[in-house]
């Protein structure tokens, strides 16, 4: 069975009066996925990211982006009123399930942990969260995808744990399965919300489970997020009339990016021109590659851009590992650590821009120096 630290949980979910943390008061150990400090002092943790930078690494030249200050009232998990709101109960959301007492009890367990994380979340992180559970009172699809997406999460922490592994297994199993009934069965006005919270938590799982998928000698590479998540985009346009929460609604009504030509100068743009060898830039590849830096800064509060915004072409250049794209794709995923929007993918952006850097040309690493620090990267085959 697993343990979720409930004890320490519940009495932090019932002291609406702390302060919040604050930097120069004391120090927040980012290192662990709850580190006490808070507790002691009393004071409403705001990091929500359970797999930080190793102890040791560099924090300088590092921009962290600040999460959002709510009030402690807001920081609570308080569902935005609709009309499926008041079914957000374990009774509601396990009524008709079967299983032993024992199988039940870990799927509560299950549901607890995705229900502590979003409690530690930015508000962006509570909306989609909130959502996926109001489509889970009445699809046990999503339901079943939720468990899976939690077995996979805490398996970060024992990542040999079978009962883990098989539990992230057997309940992706089911809400694959669901979710292919659904679409042989046609997308109607009533299901197409929970079909798109299905699809949103397939693909996460499908991108964040291929590393555990994946041996050593894998030749896998990020391309497979970007190729998931445009399958999925169509899917999510077709859905969003039907998607009664606003605010998911009207992302995924505008999910293809539009550039405003007057914004700041991007900050990825040294990438673009990057050139370590003596030879003429490529500037078909540089014509390919503009679109994508572009849309790499838009990830902080808008992390679906990015991929949605790739054109086939970039796509080919980080199949075939081609430097720049590569370059690119490494400082998405540093955008998306440093945005903290979706806690289901943690640990991820370490993994694939680890990937990353061991097919990158070492005469590209300096241009990388940025994300490697934010991500607390290390040349692990210098330790071998």
């Amino acid at each position: 069975m697993i343990d979720v630290n409930t004890s320490s949980d519940a009495s932090e979910s019932s002291a609406p009066s702390r302060r919040r943390a604050h930097p120069d008061l004391f120090k927040c150990d980012e290192n662990r996925p709850f580190c006490k400090n808070c507790v002691r002092k009393e004071a409403l943790c705001e990091y929500f990211d359970t797999k930080s930078r190793p102890r040791g690494c560099s924090a300088s030249n590092v921009k962290i982006l600040p999460v959002s200050h709510r009030s402690p009232v807001e920081a609570e998990l308080i569902p935005p009123t609709s009309p499926i709101s008041s079914n957000l109960c374990s009774s509601n959301l396990f009524a008709g399930r079967t299983g032993s007492p024992a199988e039940q009890l870990f799927e509560r367990q299950l549901l607890h942990h995705f229900v502590q994380m979003t409690q530690r979340a930015t508000d962006i992180q509570v909306t989609w969260s909130l959502w996926v559970l109001e489509e889970a009172t009445h699809s046990p699809c999503v339901l079943n995808g939720i468990l899976g997406i939690a077995a996979l999460h805490l398996r970060r922490f024992k990542e040999f744990d079978k009962s883990l592994e098989e539990a992230s297994y057997k309940y992706m199993a089911r809400t694959i399965e669901g979710h292919r009934n659904d679409l042989r069965g046609g997308m109607s006005k009533e299901n197409s919300s929970s079909v798109a919270a299905t699809c949103a938590l397939v693909s996460i799982y499908a991108n964040v489970d291929g590393y555990y998928l994946a041996g050593d000698d894998d030749e896998r590479m990020p391309h497979d997020w970007y190729i998931s998540f445009r399958r999925s985009i169509h899917l999510f346009h077709i859905a969003s009339p039907s998607i009664e929460n606003p605010t998911v609604s009207q992302e995924f009504k505008t999910i293809r990016p539009t550039v405003d030509k007057t914004t700041c100068p991007n900050p990825f743009s040294f990438l673009l021109y990057y050139n370590p060898t003596p030879t003429d830039v490529n500037q078909e590849e540089i014509s390919i590659c503009m679109p994508a830096y572009v849309y790499a800064e838009m990830t902080t509060r808008e992390p679906l851009r990015f991929p949605a915004g790739l054109s086939g072409n970039f796509i080919d250049l980080v199949k075939a590992k081609n430097p720049r794209a590569s370059a690119i794709s490494g400082y998405f995923f540093m955008v998306v650590k440093q945005g903290r929007q979706l806690w289901l993918i943690d640990g991820a952006p370490e993994r694939e821009f680890d990937i990353i850097m061991r097919y990158l040309p070492r005469d590209w690493w300096s241009a990388m120096d940025w994300a490697a620090q934010v991500l607390g990267w290390v040349d692990k085959r210098d330790k071998q």
